[in-house]
This record gives structure tokens, sequence and C-alpha cells, in this order.
């Protein structure tokens, strides 16, 4: 079995989902089943789902000697404080793939997905403005994973989290992918990707695109706030038992809902609050890229 040597880390709603599955089809790429098992996003507690370094590489065992880059996609890993460096433990010469997008827009889509499934607060702004009573353990989910991840700000600080992956791995082993280069030239976007992986070209001319978000159930949401406490309680030790920490019911019924391409739009002073929150870590970002980001403050 080979050594995992390439990391999809993050960042989430940035495209990774379908990228993974574009280059599971390879013939000389593996990637792991499941997605992400986050196993080096050790600082986000109960949210990874494996746990060992023997449930690690088993999830490797079925790889063959044609596959030149053996790897996963962990949409968590760049925001993780600890994971870039774990992976460099683990395997120096990893290549590592980022995915960026406008960060105003990838929180505004994340709160979306995740609505139902991690977050209870159906308005954006509601939540977004809940993140500092939240990160002292108030008003938080019942069913939360991992409080971290309802922290939007940090999320998007993109520029912050690229700069930290860029003190422990060598620019020349971490490509970049911005997600409208990825939207609107995604076979340019994936035949670049094999180039960095030294794999060739398998020709692909189709690219659906997977995850996107999904409406929320208002009446399922509300319904889990009528269950009483001891039932709740039961309901989680029997996860626990099962190793099911990261099932949820209404994360369950949430994936069979139809997908919509938008989010609901947000007013327009509060997407001013959020132009000026990012606005620096954009232009640090900016500055990493080499590349002129002005659009995502401009164009919002």
């Amino acid at each position: 079995m080979k050594k995992p040597n390439l990391f999809i880390v993050g960042a989430p709603k940035c495209g990774t989902t379908s990228l993974s599955k574009y280059l599971r089809s390879h013939p000389n790429i593996f990637m792991c089943n499941p997605k992400e098992p986050h196993y080096f996003s050790k600082d986000l507690k109960r949210y990874p789902s494996v746990r060992s370094i023997y449930e690690y590489l088993a999830l490797f065992q079925e790889c063959t000697d044609e596959h030149i880059a053996v790897g996963e996609s962990s949409v968590w890993y760049l925001f993780s404080s600890v994971a870039a460096r774990e992976i460099y433990r683990y395997n120096s010469s990893s290549k590592i793939i980022v995915m960026l997008r406008n960060p105003i827009d990838l929180i505004c889509s994340l709160h979306s997905y995740t609505y139902n499934n991690r977050e209870d607060e159906p308005d954006f702004q509601k939540a977004f403005h809940l993140q500092e009573l939240r990160a002292q353990g108030l008003k938080l989910p019942k069913e939360i994973d991992e409080p971290l991840l309802l922290q939007y700000t940090k999320i998007g600080k993109l520029g912050e989290q690229v700069e930290k992956l860029l003190r422990i791995f060598p620019l020349e082993q971490v490509k970049m992918v911005i997600f409208d280069d990825f939207v609107s030239k995604t076979r340019d976007v994936y035949e670049d990707v094999l180039s960095f992986l030294n794999i060739p070209s398998d020709g692909r001319v189709d690219f659906p695109r997977f995850n996107k978000s999904n409406k929320p159930i208002i009446w399922l949401s509300k319904s889990k706030n009528k269950i009483s406490q001891p039932a709740l309680s039961t309901y989680y030790k029997i996860k626990e038992l099962l190793g099911l920490r990261k099932f949820s019911i209404l994360g369950s019924v949430r994936r069979l809902t139809p997908p919509f391409e938008k989010n609901s739009p947000i007013d327009s002073i509060f997407r001013e609050e959020l132009v000026h929150i990012f606005r620096n870590d954009i232009e640090k970002l900016s500055m990493i890229l080499d590349r002129d980001l002005d659009q995502w403050v401009t164009n919002n």
C-alpha cells in the first residue's frame, strides 16, 4: 500500500467535492472513501470520522501500483490549526491542493448548506452575529459536533489560512485553485491540476457539478426543538456507542432535498459590513497569489 501523497485541504464550498470526484475517476489517482476522514485535524475534537492511524491507512488499502497520486479531500484541513503540520510530519513530500473563493460567498453558502445539519439559525445575518456568544459556549445548536465550525469570520479568513499553510509546505508543493476559475474554465483547471500532480491527461470532457446547496426543511428544524431532553440524551448515547458521531437525522433528510443554485440575497448594509471585515484578508490573499481580487469586494 502506498502512503497518501495528495491532500485537497479545503476550503469548504469551493468545489472540493467536484474536483475530488473528477480526480477519483482518473486511472492513475486513488481518492479514499469516505471523501473527508479529517484524520489530521486533531484540534476539531469530535469532528474527524477517522481517529486511529490503522483506520486511516485502511482507507487506502485498495490502491495499486498504477496509482501515482493517493489522496483524500478533507475540507477543514486548511482551517485547522494543526492539520497542515500533522500532514507534513506524516509525508513531507505531499502535494497540497487549496481551493479558494470570495469569503463572503463562501460563508453564505456554508451557512445555507449546514443549516439543519450543524447550524440551527436559518437567518445568516443572525447566525453571523451569534459568533461571539457561541465562542463562549452559548446559543449553540443541540447537535453541534464542533463549535469552531460556526465561527464564520475565522472560516472566511482564507488569506491567514493560506499564509499559515505556506509556513509549512513550500510553494512548489501547493496548488491554489480559485473557485471562479474552476466554474468558468473547469477543464483547463482540471488539466492544470493533473500537470501539477505529474499525471497524464485522461482526456476527460464531462464535468458535472456536485454538492450544491440544499433547501432547508423548516418544519423538521422546528420539530427537533420539541424532542424531550431524555430522548435526546439517549439518542446521543446510541450514536456514540455505534460509532455514528457524525450521523444526523436532520442532515440525512437535508441531503435528500432538491438542490438550488443561489442563496437568498443578504441585506446590502450587512454585505458592506462583511466587505469591511474581510477586505484586509482578501488583500493578503491577493498578495500571496499575486492576483487582483478587487472584484471580490467591489462587485458585492
